[in-house]
């Protein structure tokens, strides 16, 4: 490979690489304003994730009691007494 072609390779990697650093760090900023000042979110959408978390939470505590009476009755098969059997 002549030098011209090491030159040209070498120049592409590092424009790639300087456009995926410029493109990393300008993702991991959040929105703002002209002003800089940060983007507040409408009452709306925090009312629906709030929504969202509390039936979520509900759903767990459902199936958390449905693990709890399983539970109690493999709890329960455990202290089963044994029963004397005859011949």
């Amino acid at each position: 490979m002549s030098t011209f072609w090491k030159a040209v390779l070498s120049l592409i990697v590092i424009v790639a690489v300087v456009w995926g650093i410029i493109y990393m760090t300008r993702s991991k900023t959040p929105n703002q304003t002209a002003n800089n000042t940060p983007t507040e979110q409408t009452p709306t959408s925090q009312t629906k994730k709030e929504t969202t978390v509390d039936e979520d939470l509900t759903s767990i505590d459902v199936q958390l009691n449905a693990v709890d009476t399983d539970s109690a009755s493999v709890d329960q098969s455990l202290n089963d007494k044994p029963v004397a059997q005859t011949e």
